[in-house]
């Protein structure tokens, strides 16, 4: 099983939260919601290690 080290973040807004990879390539402070596109109520809720249990069918 593959592991990310992920940063999370929270929507206040849109009540989504989502997962940004930590990496040295990624600049946080550019991170805005999936869905209203803005960091306004965007929440930093922390960080860890995910292993990825599944990938998405294809057609």
């Amino acid at each position: 099983m593959e592991q990310f080290d992920m940063h999370l973040y929270h929507c206040s807004e849109c009540n989504v939260t989502f997962g940004v990879e930590d990496s040295e390539d990624v600049d946080h402070g550019e991170i805005v919601c999936t869905i209203c596109i803005t960091d306004e109520n965007l929440l930093d809720v922390g960080s860890g290690s995910f292993t990825l249990t599944h990938l998405p069918e294809t057609e």
